[in-house]
C-alpha cells in the first residue's frame, strides 16, 4: 500500500473499527502523523517566538488537529490488532506501564495470511 493510499484509507475509514488493516497502512499513517506533528511543533515554536497570540493560535490549531485524528488513530490500531488475530480491546494494554511496548510489537508483526474471525486478509481486500 502506498503512503497516499494509506492516508486516504485512514480518513475514509474514520470510525471503522471492523475489519483488518495491513501493516504498511498502519506505519505509513504513523509516519505521516509524526511528520505533521513535528512540522506543527516547529511552527508553534516559531510563531510563539514571534508573538504570544500567534503561538497560542497555532497551539490551538495543533490541539484541534490532534483531536481530529484521535478516533481514526484508535480505529486503525484496532484494525491492525484484528489483522494479527487479536481483539481490538488489546489497545487497553497501552494504559499500563510497558504495555505500549507490547502494542508496538503487535503492530510490527505480520498479519495472518488467512481469513480470521475479523474478516479476510487485509492484503486481499486492498487488491480489489
Amino acid at each position: 500500500m502506498s503512503p497516499v493510499e494509506a492516508v486516504s484509507s485512514f480518513f475514509a475509514r474514520y470510525a471503522d473499527f471492523g475489519g483488518r488493516s495491513r501493516r504498511s497502512e498502519y506505519w505509513w499513517v504513523q509516519l505521516a502523523l509524526a511528520v505533521v506533528y513535528v512540522v506543527a511543533a516547529v511552527l508553534v515554536s516559531v510563531l510563539g517566538a514571534v508573538s504570544d497570540t500567534l503561538g497560542t493560535a497555532a497551539s490551538a490549531l495543533l490541539a484541534l488537529v490532534a483531536l481530529a485524528v484521535v478516533v481514526p488513530s484508535y480505529a486503525l490500531l484496532w484494525r491492525r490488532l484484528h489483522d494479527t488475530g487479536r481483539s481490538g480491546w488489546w489497545f487497553l494494554l497501552g494504559l499500563v506501564p510497558f504495555g505500549g511496548i507490547v502494542l508496538l510489537v503487535f503492530c510490527c508483526l505480520e498479519g495472518q495470511p488467512v481469513a480470521n474471525r475479523f474478516g479476510p486478509p487485509a492484503r486481499a481486500l486492498s487488491h480489489r
